[in-house]
């Protein structure tokens, strides 16, 4: 965290041991940011070793923060091929209370298995979440 600002970025691998076959190994990644354009800063939780939410300020129209975040998987080794995908999305979270976000959210993905390319969606999404 650097102020208002936010940079996670987390790396997971799975290794599968097969009987009969060869041992296989998949991939992934991903790296992100938020920003809080009105200047609240994510509280370190130092219990639970993570960011929790952003600090309340008091705003008569709430919190607007921007988010980016870029990944890729890939599910393809030996005879697998579940094929390799990478996405970007971005967007904008507004905090109009302590416990109400909105979430608007572009995500585009590009996803191939064999060489070949396969549908590269693009959505977006409007989410509500409320914490109680």
């Amino acid at each position: 965290r650097l102020g208002a600002l936010l940079l996670q970025g987390e790396y997971v691998r799975s290794r599968l041991a097969r009987q009969g076959g060869t041992d296989l190994q998949f991939d992934g990644w991903s790296a992100g940011g938020t920003w809080a354009v009105t200047g609240e800063q994510r509280r370190y939780l130092r219990g639970a070793g993570a960011f929790g939410g952003l600090e309340r300020a008091n705003r008569a129209y709430g919190v607007i923060e921007l988010a980016v975040r870029y990944g890729t998987l890939d599910l393809q080794d030996a005879d697998v091929d579940g094929g390799a995908e990478r996405s970007l999305s971005v967007g904008v979270n507004w905090y109009p209370r302590e416990n109400v976000r909105a979430m608007l959210s572009h995500v585009r993905v590009d996803a191939d298995r064999g060489g070949r390319d396969l549908d590269a969606p693009d959505m977006t999404l409007l989410r509500l979440q409320v914490q109680f």
